[in-house]
């Protein structure tokens, strides 16, 4: 998610819920400051609080090289192809031999950004991303944007890992990931640890973490609780409670099945922010309104291993070694949570076809109907009128 999906409980890497909740109290701490975490893996991911994990990536032949924004909540390939003022580099597909011009454009919006680009094709690569190869996949050059750049973020382009449902333009437009599935055989899942912001010995924040292909998982214990995806566009699960209050922990609950589920505990340092000007001292909340559901992101993220599982359409969750100390609850039996899934309002196209052609046949039959009201007035009701009292009537003798 781009800086326009910071909607979430805030972050780049998110969740889409839909919500049922109850409410409870509970107490923390301020967050502390932590270091670099250790890792007997090369972190991938890279970035600044607020600005998303972006990863390289590799474009063209010969290869140009980018950052991009990882995000789970959409599903194009998409790299600058133009200047702009906060980008220091673009892709130039002049200087690409394996680059295809697939000639159709395409918009991508964002709850508070947007940009149009291109369609193309070309050879990419993730080079510090393991199970990954290079690929021929389609991709969209951005040649204009509104509010999607972040200035001094490093990154020049976004890698969406949603379901294709999400990606435009709809139906003609393969994402990465689905590709590399489709012809790399690689296991449809993937998992991201996020490790949250520390301080380096100048006083600024950076965050890193680790984007893993298929069944490694690098350090993370496989997934201990799971969550089934609802639906293969955003990665929906249902959210069926939140506990919360004045800079408590957070603790929300997910389904794990129609009767059971669990919980996962946040403390404070997860969703309060350092600010980019950290000799201040100040902090920002990580929490923001949003108009469609609950967006869980890297706020609620950090401090976990999630493996994204297409295959079994599931998300497991596992605690991390690093980032904040999240707290995973044991799985525990409830009502029946179907009551609490939204369920959208949704037309079907025998319905529509039905509509359709109602309309089409109250046209067709108009005519009978002012046939019917003519014959009634020259049979019954023109003839009862008094005829004392002077009519206008037209003389239909001459028409």
């Amino acid at each position: 998610m781009t800086r326009g999906l910071h909607h979430l409980l805030m972050g780049q890497c998110a969740v889409c819920i839909m919500v049922c909740s109850r409410i409870q109290s509970t107490a923390s701490h301020p967050p502390p400051v932590t270091t670099l975490p250790t890792s007997p893996h090369t972190w991938n991911l890279f970035g600044k609080p607020g600005d998303g994990y972006y990863t390289q990536l590799e474009i063209g032949t010969p290869p140009q090289k980018f950052n991009v924004l990882v995000d789970t909540g959409s599903s194009n390939l998409a790299i600058a192809g133009a200047v702009h003022k906060e980008l220091d580099t673009f892709y130039v597909r002049q200087n690409s031999s394996t680059y295809v011009d697939l000639g159709r454009d395409v918009k991508v919006k964002y709850t508070q950004s947007s940009w149009t680009g291109h369609v193309g094709r070309d050879l990419a690569q993730f080079p510090s991303v393991p199970g990954t190869l290079p690929l021929v996949t389609d991709l969209a050059l951005i040649t204009a944007s509104e509010n999607f750049y972040v200035n001094n973020s490093h990154w020049q382009g976004i890698v969406g890992l949603a379901f294709s449902a999400l990606a435009q333009p709809q139906g003609s437009v393969i994402p990465w990931f689905d590709g590399l599935v489709a012809q790399n055989h690689t296991v449809n899942s993937f998992t991201l640890e996020l490790c949250g912001p520390y301080r380096e010995e100048e006083g600024i924040f950076h965050h890193v973490g680790q984007l893993f292909i298929g069944k490694d998982t690098g350090a993370c214990p496989s997934p201990t609780v799971t969550s089934p995806i609802r639906r293969a566009w955003f990665y929906e699960v249902l959210m069926v409670a939140l506990v919360w209050d004045a800079f408590p922990n957070i603790t929300i609950h997910l389904a794990h099945n129609n009767n059971s589920a669990f919980a996962i505990t946040i403390p404070p340092q997860s969703y309060l922010r350092p600010a980019q000007d950290s000799f201040s001292g100040c902090w920002m909340l990580g929490i923001d309104e949003s108009q469609s559901g609950t967006v869980l992101g890297a706020v609620i993220l950090e401090g976990l291993c999630v493996t994204f599982d297409r295959e079994k359409s599931v998300i497991g969750f596992s605690e991390s070694v690093c980032g904040p100390s999240i707290t995973l609850g044991k799985i525990y039996n409830t009502t029946d949570l179907r009551s609490c899934v939204y369920v959208p309002d949704v037309v079907d196209g025998l319905t529509l076809a039905s509509y359709v052609m109602g309309a089409f046949l109250g046209l067709l039959s108009l005519p009978l109907v002012l046939a019917g009201l003519r014959w009634a007035w020259r049979s019954f009701i023109r003839p009862s009128l008094n005829p004392e009292v002077p009519f206008l009537t037209l003389d239909e003798t001459n028409t």
